[in-house]
């Protein structure tokens, strides 16, 4: 047998092997790694974290409750703490950073979100295949004068391999942003060296910054807009991510001190 037909047998042997383990194994043991995503408080802003028991909207005859498992990580990556909220079925947590983590934490880092059900061998929701966890984060003053939404980032990454150049296409006005932030996470157990880029609409790089961001880390950039000598619009990009679709979250400060911010 050719090299290229025993590859082609060995990865239908492999699809088998996965529709397999979606079919037959116990909820338990399909379930995706943790997801990872940004928390802030500061003295603007704070965040709030929403956990729906998603899997019992799509299994509902099997319904059943489900556990997630949080945990805090300062900007160095270091441990901070750890808590575990049980979702009913067809049912919703929310939860302010403090609420969960208390008000001393570090004013940035991230959270670890892990998802499990309460009985280990249910099969009741194997149609859904592999689960990854889903929340979403809300920025947002503590009075909601601003706020935003943003979807979950990305999975914890085991790393390597060569890393390439990104570029945004979120556009911010020059005319009404007043301040430029970037948080950019590293979701991976390995340091990564990236440089922070903002762009000029010609795609001329006006300023960068360079940091070594530790394993599961986060660094903070801010420029001042009339400070870059740009035109109308300006756009971040790096070197290189940390991890696929690490993409910072940007969030820019308007005249009037109101706060927007999206996944970049």
């Amino acid at each position: 047998m050719s090299a290229r037909l025993l590859r082609r047998s060995a990865g239908r042997a492999l699809t088998r092997a996965r529709g397999w383990k979606a079919r037959h194994l116990p909820r338990g043991m399909n379930i995706a790694g943790p997801v990872i995503q940004l928390y802030i408080h500061d003295a603007l802003r704070t965040t709030t974290f929403s956990f729906v028991n998603f899997p019992s909207l799509y299994a509902p005859r099997g319904a059943q409750s489900y556990r997630y498992t949080v945990e805090c990580r300062g900007s160095d990556g270091a441990k901070f703490g750890r808590q575990t909220l049980t979702v009913p079925a067809f049912g919703a947590v929310e939860a302010e950073i403090t609420q969960l983590f208390g008000t001393e934490l570090p004013p940035w880092g991230t959270v670890h979100v892990s998802l499990r059900p309460t009985s280990f061998f249910t099969r009741h929701d194997q149609h859904l295949g592999r689960l990854t966890p889903h929340f979403y984060a809300l920025y947002h003053e503590p009075e909601m004068g601003f706020l935003a939404l943003v979807h979950p980032q990305t999975e914890a990454w085991a790393g390597g391999g060569p890393l390439e150049e990104w570029r945004s296409t979120l556009l911010i006005d020059t005319e009404l942003a007043e301040f430029v932030e970037a948080f950019q996470i590293n979701p991976t157990a390995r340091s990564v060296t990236s440089e922070l880029r903002v762009y000029d609409e010609d795609g001329v790089v006006l300023t960068s910054a360079s940091t070594v961001l530790p394993a599961f880390g986060v660094r903070r950039e801010r420029w001042v807009v009339k400070d870059l000598g740009a035109g109308r619009w300006v756009s971040l990009g790096a070197d290189r991510l940390a991890a696929p679709n690490a993409k910072p979250l940007v969030f820019a400060t308007n005249r009037a001190g109101l706060i927007s911010g999206s996944h970049s």
